[in-house]
């Protein structure tokens, strides 16, 4: 969650809210109706407003329908228009016709269907209604609850299953109030119903509902408005957050130890119908000092030739800083992002992506992901370095690629895979081609609106192909075996509890990496055959963990204080990283909290 609601109540804005819970529960708006009571919304010619106050049936309605009209495509705003108008009901069938429908659409067929369903059954089984139940029966001709709400009054023989002589229903066109047109079809009318059977009095409102949500309590109706206000966060006031972030690493110090601090300040705020991000980010690099001894100084820049002729001086400091900036925006199932890695670092690219999801069904996704982005895993491969013995520089990694991600989610839980293929390009350093793939199963093991606690099996695994993970000029100073598979069990536990949002997660595991040898000059051949030396190849099987925990607390309507702490030995080291935030929002926030704790983080991180 990155923007929180700051009481947005106009109806435009409640309409978006609305439809994206739609999206996420296609039955929410259901159980909020319901819950109201004779009240409000459920009021027989719906003139009441929103429980808790806010915008008139009649004005969502209304943005409802402009939202249909201005993307007739969007199948999602219709069903949200369709749903609605079933909970009213003086429009009830009018609601019915479009969810019929949307009922063959692959996209929300299955949520047009069950609403379908949950109308009929708080709807009066006259003749007017008769092609509703109908139509719907041919659909599911073994749904026992509406079939026995349609016999019984009356309509036993053209309820029973049976071949339909004649057309098929023919699309006809409904003008919606407000002027959203949508054609919807309209089933073949069938015979009213026998005149000595008496007529079944309309329902109530709220007891027809009970057939499927048995009077919701409290507790079902705190959980709908959590939901909407954790969707409203998403599209909430500008907030500016500022924060120190730092990540240290083991190594050797001057080559692979680092010690990364950020002081990134960022701006979020909705732009048109997306969220539009900016972020200014100090950045300082700290390595330490290369040692001057022959076993180590042999293995940066110049190698072993220059370590023996220039024996005991100093290759320089490789500590540096640097400003990156960057700009996103993100709509829907688009993101896109372009920035700089830190200004004044010795190399500086521009880095990038753009990201697409793509939802198959309610339950199957993929995203497509195309990106340029630092690799940050030392001085030489973020920012570059220099041999003053020499005056070598080489460095500044970007890894250019594509990525596919396929997500099938059954709510209680899910299963995944991804895949990318990218290439590795430096200032003066080898090329070099990585492969990474990943599968994993989670289940959901607790989920309310106040707590979350996931567990899952995941295997993991890249392949490079070639070693530069060192540091002699050619090298890129990143980690890069040409096998590595991880086998890992993931959990994530998340709460929050009034001003408090907090969560933890970690994973368990083992992991197995192979290197092959390297050249300590992979550019350089005339340089390689003077050194004769090779980096030896290694195998090293262990134990991986990760763990970290974050918070974040509400100091006052709109100042938010968070911090995330965490370890990790994935990969060939072990990692340390903090950060502290200050986050103001420029209208005050009441309701709850942020869950998953939205940390700040470097721009940069992998």
């Amino acid at each position: 969650m990155n923007l929180r609601d700051r009481h947005r109540t106009t109806s435009d804005e409640t309409v978006v809210t609305l439809s994206m819970t739609f999206r996420r529960h296609p039955l929410l708006l259901g159980t909020l109706c319901a819950a109201a009571g004779s009240a409000a919304w459920a009021q027989a010619d719906c003139t009441g407003t929103a429980p808790a106050g806010g915008p008139s049936w009649q004005d969502v309605r209304h943005s409802l329908e402009q939202r249909a009209l201005e993307a007739p495509t969007d199948v999602h705003a219709r069903l949200a228009l369709a749903q609605y108008l079933t909970y009213c009901g003086a429009t009830r069938r009018d609601g019915i016709v479009q969810l019929s429908q949307l009922a063959h659409d692959r996209h929300v067929g299955p949520a047009a269907l069950d609403s379908w369903r949950q109308a009929l059954l708080w709807t009066e089984a006259d003749g007017p209604s008769a092609p509703l139940f109908e139509a719907y029966l041919r659909l599911r001709p073994n749904d026992r609850e509406v079939r026995t709400q349609w016999t019984g009054a009356g309509n036993a023989a053209a309820a029973a299953p049976q071949h339909q002589p004649g057309p098929p229903a023919s699309p006809a066109p409904a003008v919606l109030t407000g002027s959203a047109y949508l054609p919807v079809p309209v089933p073949v009318p069938v015979s009213a119903p026998r005149a000595d059977v008496p007529a079944v009095p309309a329902p109530v409102a709220g007891a027809a509902a009970g057939r499927i949500d048995e009077s919701p309590s409290r507790a079902q109706l705190r959980n709908l408005q959590t939901e909407i206000a954790d969707i409203q966060r998403e599209r909430g006031t500008p907030e500016l957050t500022a924060g120190l972030v730092v990540r240290s690493r083991s190594g050797e110090k001057g080559t692979s130890a680092l010690t990364d601090t950020e002081l990134p300040i960022q701006l979020r705020m909705d732009f048109g119908d997306g969220t539009l991000t900016a972020h200014l980010t100090p950045v300082s690099l700290h390595t330490g000092g290369i040692d001057t001894s022959y076993s180590t100084i042999s293995r940066f820049g110049g190698g072993p030739e220059v370590a023996t002729a220039q024996e005991g001086v100093s290759a320089g400091t490789q500590n540096t800083a640097g400003v990156g900036m960057g700009v996103g925006y993100e709509q829907g199932n688009l993101a896109v992002d372009i920035g700089t890695t830190p200004i004044g670092f010795r190399y500086t690219d521009v880095n990038g992506g753009v990201r697409y999801r793509v939802p198959v069904n309610e339950e199957f996704s993929f995203t497509m992901n195309l990106s340029r982005r630092a690799v940050n895993d030392s001085v030489l491969s973020f920012a570059g370095a220099r041999d003053v013995r020499t005056g070598q520089e080489w460095g500044g990694v970007s890894a250019n690629g594509a990525r596919l991600d396929a997500t099938y989610d059954r709510g209680s839980y899910g299963v995944y895979g991804y895949g990318s293929v990218a290439r590795l390009l430096g200032h003066n350093v080898a090329a070099n081609t990585r492969l990474e793939y990943g599968t994993g199963v989670y289940w959901r093991l607790v989920k309310q609106p106040d707590a979350s606690l996931t567990a899952g099996l995941a295997l993991s695994g890249m392949a490079f192909d070639r070693n530069l993970g060192y540091y002699t000029y050619g090298q890129g100073g990143y980690f890069s075996p040409q096998r590595f598979t991880s086998l890992g069990i993931p959990f994530d536990w998340q709460q929050r509890s009034g001003r408090l949002s907090y969560q933890l997660k970690g994973s368990l595991g083992v992991q197995h990496l192979r290197q092959d040898a390297s050249d300590y000059f992979p550019t350089d051949a005339t340089q390689q055959a003077a050194a004769a030396s090779v980096y030896e190849a290694q195998r090293k099987t262990g134990v991986s963990y990760g763990l970290s925990a974050a918070l974040e607390y509400q100091l006052a309507p709109q100042w938010f204080l968070g911090s995330r702490l965490g370890v990790d030995n994935s990969r060939n080291y072990r990692q340390y990283a903090g950060s502290v935030y200050l986050r103001y929002a420029f209208r005050a926030h009441e309701g709850p909290q942020a869950m998953p704790v939205d940390s700040v983080r470097s721009p940069y991180g992998n």
